[in-house]
Order: structure tokens, then C-alpha cells, then sequence
């Protein structure tokens, strides 16, 4: 998955971009007689259900599932690497990387991990040194909730 789709863009075409990729990489675990109407005890601190509802609403169940698969595959070396970033200093990069992580975020009902990406992508060169390491802690924590949350969604909605 490594086209670009340029900014601006609507909704539409980055369905369309998403819907082109998920077609070829499909896994039909995950894709088919999804309903959002089988309930969960689960408790989500990092899922905004709602806002996945969202997600749901625009694409179908099947694509949300596929992109919240994809998004949790992605979360160890997602993690690794906005730690290894900040570790190392590399600030410009690390701000980067959050700005990306933050529209996924966002896109697929993670609004803490997005708020705090945010923070980071725009907001970095406000923020003193202390509140730049506890917003990169709360980034981690986010990441590191979403590898356990996300799982428990798909299995609920399956």
C-alpha cells in the first residue's frame, strides 16, 4: 500500500483508494456476515464505538473490519517506531510520523491516539520537554491498548 492520494480529497476518493487495496488483500475471516448488531461486554477505552459506527456507515462492515486489521497490524512497528523517533531526537520526523498515525487515528475511531498525535504533529514546538514525553507516553499507551482493543472488535462484530 504504497500510492499516494494527494490533498485535498474527498471522502469518496479515499474510499475508492482504500476499498482498490482491501479488494486485493482481503481476508475472508474478517469479511464475511459481519453485523455491528452482536453485542459486546468488552469495556473500549481507546475505541470511540460511535465514531466507528461512523466508519461503518461510509464504507460497509466488512471494509471498517479490513481497515481496523490492517491498522492493528501495523500498531508493534507503528509504536517501535514514533519510540525509537523520540528517542532519538529525531523531532521532524517524529512529527511526521504522528500526523500520519493521527488521520488513521481518527479515520477509525481512535480519538484519544489521535488527540495525542495531533499534539505532537502540530502543537510540538509549543509543548515544553516534559509535556512532549508525556504526550509520546500517552501515544505508546494508546498503541500499545489498541494491539488488545482492536482484536476484541473485530471479534465482537464477527
Amino acid at each position: 500500500m504504497n500510492e499516494i492520494l494527494a490533498k485535498p480529497f474527498t471522502k469518496n476518493d479515499f474510499i475508492e483508494k482504500i476499498s482498490s487495496y482491501l479488494q486485493s488483500t482481503a481476508n475472508p475471516s474478517i469479511t464475511e456476515g459481519k453485523s455491528l448488531t452482536k453485542t459486546n461486554e468488552y469495556n473500549y477505552t481507546s475505541i470511540d464505538i460511535q465514531e466507528f459506527q461512523r466508519l461503518v456507515n461510509d464504507v460497509s462492515i466488512s471494509s471498517a473490519l479490513e481497515l481496523m486489521d490492517y491498522f492493528q497490524k501495523t500498531l508493534p512497528e507503528t509504536r517501535e517506531t514514533i519510540d525509537k523517533m523520540f528517542k532519538g531526537g529525531e523531532l521532524e520526523e517524529l512529527s511526521k510520523q504522528c500526523h500520519s498515525v493521527k488521520g488513521s487515528a481518527l479515520s477509525l475511531g481512535a480519538p484519544k491516539l489521535g488527540k495525542y498525535c495531533d499534539m505532537i504533529a502540530h502543537h510540538m514546538d509549543e509543548l515544553k520537554k516534559d509535556e512532549i514525553e508525556s504526550t509520546i507516553s500517552n501515544i505508546l499507551y494508546e498503541l500499545e491498548n489498541l494491539k488488545k482493543e482492536v482484536p476484541q472488535l473485530i471479534a465482537a462484530k464477527s
